[in-house]
């Protein structure tokens, strides 16, 4: 079992969320397609407190998308945290979602000098 075979198996459809920080700011564009550079994602439910851990730098975006699918991770199968690495992650909520899944973004709201972040808010592309 690894990665792709888990995240294939679609067990959810909702509200995903997801954080990063990087050292540059994002050239981002509403009516763009997301570019999710052609990998398996992890993204949390809104009861998850996932942020992506090798993302770091000044500059953090929070990204949400409704009607997403993907994988929850099920961390009462030891098989499948083991091959995810997601031993003692309960809290995390993840969901693998694949790169065959595209999402547009909708809007932008830069707010790095008041808030800190940027949110953007993306669709499932057609």
């Amino acid at each position: 079992m690894n990665k792709l075979e888990i995240a294939q198996e679609i067990n959810f459809k909702g509200n995903l969320f997801r954080t990063i920080r990087v050292s540059e700011k994002f050239n981002l564009k509403v009516g763009e397609i997301y570019n999710n550079q052609n990998r398996i994602e992890s993204w949390c439910t809104q009861y998850g407190s996932y942020s992506v851990p090798q993302f770091h730098g000044e500059y953090e975006y929070f990204f949400r998308i409704k009607n997403a699918e993907g994988h929850e991770v099920d961390y009462e199968n030891e098989e499948e945290c083991e091959a995810l690495g997601a031993v003692d992650c309960e809290d995390e909520c993840e969901v693998l979602v694949l790169p065959t899944q595209k999402f547009k973004i909708v809007s932008i709201s830069e707010g790095f000098e008041d808030v800190g972040y940027c949110e953007v808010e993306l669709e499932v592309a057609e």
